[in-house]
């Protein structure tokens, strides 16, 4: 079964509703974002700058999987589709959620 979350990115690609850099930090000002994922090799001083930057918009981390999903080599994606940024938003706590089932089971 192909990964939810790499369709949705893919559909994100096509419709040209992912933003990074400093197209992302213009749609920030004109509230144009509905999620930012920031990366895992983004640097604690620019996660902060982030959180700063993007006070009210959902933020949440993303994994190595979705950094493999981008055409680009970027610390943060911003997300211009709400329905797809609450999909996307699903998809990641659900998978944070089974890993913590499978750590538990590791652990018993």
């Amino acid at each position: 079964m192909p990964d939810k979350l790499k369709t949705y990115f893919d559909f994100l690609k096509r419709m040209k509703k992912l933003a990074y850099g400093e197209k992302l930090k213009e749609y920030l000002r004109k509230k144009e974002v509905y999620l930012i994922i920031i990366l895992p090799r983004c640097s604690e001083k620019n996660r902060e700058k982030m959180y700063r930057i993007a006070f009210d918009t959902a933020i949440v981390d993303g994994d190595e999987n979705i950094a493999s999903y981008l055409d680009k080599d970027v610390n943060y994606v911003g997300i211009l589709n709400s329905d797809l940024a609450k999909a996307i938003q699903t998809c990641l706590n659900e998978r944070r959620k089974e890993d913590g089932q499978k750590e538990e089971r590791e652990q018993n």
